[in-house]
């Protein structure tokens, strides 16, 4: 066991978050993941095994904070999740499996999308956004591109 603080040692954290990061991202397809750090703290290396369960044990209060905007939404706009036909998933936590479950539960009987990588997706609606308010259909669009200013206010949910 690693028994030294290193909450006050910004590198030292920053190798943490980095070695967590990428335990996170081979916990999506696998039952558990090593995290290891080299030299951590004083040349001390950190090696930990964490399982997808502790990982979303760990962060059940994340997720539940993460689904939380999703009811609010439906709710300020009068809808109810069977006005709803499809969820388009978007930013890299789309990818955790406990994370997809809630949301599956929330939507049970609408298609969750996830063609498009979930880290390029909100980048890929603005550019269709985009290309709407400039009269031009962006997926075979071959003339010189215009710039356009969106911001996420501009975004239509389509129901």
């Amino acid at each position: 066991t690693f028994k030294h603080d290193v909450s006050s040692n910004a590198r030292a954290m920053l190798k943490l978050m980095s070695g967590a990061d990428t335990a996170k991202h081979s916990l999506s397809l696998l039952g558990s993941a090593n995290c290891f750090v080299d030299s951590l703290h004083n040349g001390l290396d950190f090696e930990c095994t964490v399982s997808r369960a502790r990982f979303e044990s760990l962060c059940s209060s994340l997720f539940n904070k993460s689904v939380q905007p999703i009811r609010a939404l439906l709710e300020s706009v009068g809808l109810s999740t069977t006005d709803i036909n499809q969820v388009v998933l978007c930013g890299g936590s789309t990818r955790i499996p406990r994370l997809q479950t809630m949301i599956r539960d929330i939507f049970a009987d609408v298609e969750l999308l996830s063609s498009v990588p979930p880290d390029e997706v909100i980048a890929v609606g603005a550019a269709l956004e985009a290309g709407l308010l400039v009269g031009r259909d962006v997926l075979t669009c071959e003339e010189e591109p215009t710039l356009v200013e969106v911001s996420a206010a501009d975004i239509v949910v389509k129901v």
